[in-house]
């Protein structure tokens, strides 16, 4: 028994040699460690990495060095990661997507470099090596990555580069001059060959996010972060007129000046893409001064259209129906009012969803065309109520809710008004309140429509949500109001005339809002 166990310590013995011997050898025998200054034109990043030269040398006196990977590619743009299947290293560009070969893997003792969806391998001058747990490849590696790597031996520096002229590009897809400019970038990437164009489409939320986290990095002013079209080459930042005018001159300067940065999950990597490539990334928070500018718009045309008659009309009949129980009166009518801007505010979003994809669709131009043309037809409909209220002839105005719809609203609030003292009296007036709103939207979505328009093509991310909800409650704030003044003067017949008597002028500053609209979109295509 103590033979077998000896024998068994023996054999395990020199196994670990043996192990230790293929292994470790390229540490203790084949390899001396030696520091490299690394100078990374692709990131502007300069260090210092532990390098392994080879103890034999060349004809020409030059050993076989061979660079840590993981500083190497994570440096210029890559990443490195341990292949969850097979263990072994894998790399892949941060900014590119993933091609028909699929990711790089470093196959540790071959002087291969493989990939994962292919059976495909290129020859390399050397084997990698795995040393004390680190990985190290010849120059040829990076070089079959899209690197270009210089090597002094006796200077002992390196210089990672690369021939390629990354462009980052953020667009709309509801833009006219994004159009052009796609057009006239199809054209520069067959005229220089190593262009590289990574292109964002600021409608999805993340792209709206790394389009802001770009104004960061590239320290713009606070109104210029976050426009579209927009193009980031080198230190510089091409906006609007300037990417036809100015673009191409860059390229050709390219060489002269600090690399493009790119971001990726918001830290500043190198950029080695492929051809023009799909969605990534997108904007980032608005400036301050910029958001509550728009917040104020999207609150200003909210509560312009809260004074819409169809709306008034139909919550002063409720609101007279309430009075009977005073008790009930705020509790109901406030009840009735956040189902309206809950029902609104799921309507903008399903309509800026919806808008948003005729847009990508490639149908932004008839979508601007649609816009003016729908803003010109209601101005025109609201001057000419007016008109017939200066007469007072209401009945004949062309902007009203149907007959029908108003008979349908009047029964079901007459039937909730049975349950307002009920303990779910609240919860159904909130429905009730839901309901009016979808028919209402007939009467009361033409400048919600306009202004969702508005907001598709000013990109995706928080800040529309943001506009849609503030939108949604400032159409509520003149029905609030009114419930207030109802409630404290106990007048609502009082209330009515009032509105009658404003109801010239409320369809007049509908219309002015209406041409608005359309004189803004008219301007931000020019």
């Amino acid at each position: 028994m103590r033979k077998r166990l000896i024998g068994i310590f023996l054999i395990c013995f020199i196994l670990g040699l043996g192990c230790q011997s293929v292994f470790g050898r390229a540490a203790s025998e084949d390899y001396t460690a030696v520091e490299y200054k690394v100078d990374n034109k692709i990131s502007g990043e300069a260090m210092t990495v532990t390098a392994m030269e080879s103890l034999k040398k060349n004809k020409e006196g030059e050993a076989v060095v061979l660079l840590p990977v993981k500083e190497v590619v994570e440096s210029s743009g890559y990443a490195m990661e341990e292949c969850p299947r097979c263990g072994k290293d894998e790399l892949y560009n941060k900014s590119d997507d993933v091609d028909e070969k699929g990711h790089y893997y470093v196959n540790w003792y071959q002087a291969i470099l493989s990939f994962s969806n292919s059976d495909e391998t290129v020859e390399l001058s050397a084997e990698n090596e795995k040393i004390e747990g680190v990985t190290y490849a010849p120059v040829d590696l990076y070089e079959a990555i899209g690197l270009t790597v210089a090597v002094n031996q006796k200077k002992k520096t390196v210089t990672l580069s690369t021939d390629e002229i990354p462009i980052v590009y953020f667009f709309s897809s509801t833009c006219d001059s994004c159009e052009k400019i796609e057009k006239m970038m199809e054209g520069l990437v067959k005229k220089y060959p190593s262009l590289k164009i990574k292109k964002y489409d600021i409608f999805d939320t993340a792209n709206y996010d790394l389009l802001q986290e770009y104004g960061k990095s590239y320290q713009l002013p606070d109104e210029k972060v976050g426009f579209t079209p927009s193009v980031y080459i080198g230190n510089e930042v091409l906006i609007g007129a300037e990417i036809q005018s100015k673009l191409e001159d860059k390229i050709k300067e390219y060489d002269k000046g600090p690399a493009t940065t790119v971001l990726v999950e918001k830290k500043p990597a190198a950029f080695t893409g492929s051809a023009i490539s799909g969605d990534g990334y997108q904007m980032k928070e608005k400036t301050l001064k910029g958001s509550l500018i728009e917040i104020g718009a999207a609150f200003g045309a909210g509560f312009i259209n809260g004074f819409n008659p169809c709306g008034l009309s139909m919550f002063l009949f409720l609101l007279s129906l309430l009075l009977v129980s005073r008790e009930q009166f705020i509790r109901c009518g406030a009840g009735f009012l956040a189902g309206k801007v809950v029902m609104f505010y799921l309507l903008g979003t399903i309509l800026f969803r919806v808008v948003g994809e005729v847009g990508r669709a490639g149908f932004s131009r008839w979508l601007d065309v649609f816009m003016i043309a729908f803003a010109v037809i209601f101005a025109v409909l609201n001057i000419m109520d007016f008109f017939k209220a200066r007469k007072e002839d209401y009945g004949g105005m062309t902007l009203q809710l149907p007959g029908r719809f108003k008979k349908f609203n009047h029964t079901m609030m007459k039937w909730g008004n049975h349950f307002v003292a009920a303990r779910y009296g609240v919860l159904i007036m909130f429905g009730i309140g839901m309901v009016v709103a979808m028919g209402e939207f007939l009467c009361t979505g033409q400048i919600y429509l306009s202004s969702i328009v508005i907001m598709v093509q000013r990109g995706s991310g928080i800040l529309p949500r943001v506009l849609l909800a503030v939108y949604s409650i400032a159409f509520v704030v003149p029905l609030i109001i009114l419930m207030i003044v109802v409630y404290v003067g106990k007048k609502v017949f009082g209330a009515s005339e009032f509105v009658m008597e404003k109801i010239p002028w409320i369809k007049l500053i509908s219309a002015m809002l209406f041409v608005a609209m359309a004189v803004y979109v008219v301007v931000s295509r020019l």
